[in-house]
């Protein structure tokens, strides 16, 4: 039942996103990057990848799912773990495991880094969960 990767459909860029950034501006918006992400985390809302690592994917299929959940209700960010206050870094321990999560911001061609992730038009995120041990 395991899906190492799935890529999600896009939706409409203002879909109940009010203040989106224009394509000409230039300065970041992190309140919009943390809300962006968190809608990305929690509902899949809008294209992007999800990749489980190797590690993950081996666990049982009750067990990964309760990790999938762990991740998109994960609301125990700090400094620590969150860049920037952006939501795009976790770590959680569930039974006993520990894993993290990442949210990287990839330009649509999957080429590189966005230039500005609080605007859709430019920005793909990839959401990357490992057990906290794997590289």
């Amino acid at each position: 039942m395991g899906i190492p990767s799935r890529r999600l459909s896009w939706l409409d860029a203002n879909s109940g996103l009010e203040g989106a950034a224009k394509s000409g501006e230039s300065a970041v918006d992190r309140g919009r990057v943390q809300r962006l992400n968190d809608l990305f985390r929690r509902q899949f809302f809008m294209e992007g990848d999800v990749f489980i690592s190797p590690g993950v994917q081996a666990l049982p299929d009750d067990f990964r799912h309760r990790v999938l959940v762990r991740v998109r209700t994960f609301s125990d960010f700090q400094l620590e773990n969150s860049e920037a206050g952006e939501h795009n870094v976790g770590n959680f321990e569930l039974d006993g495991k520990r894993f993290r999560w990442t949210i990287v911001y990839s330009n649509l061609s999957l080429t590189g880094r966005s230039e500005d992730p609080s605007d859709l038009s430019k920005t793909r995120r990839v959401l990357n969960i490992m057990l906290e041990r794997e590289p």
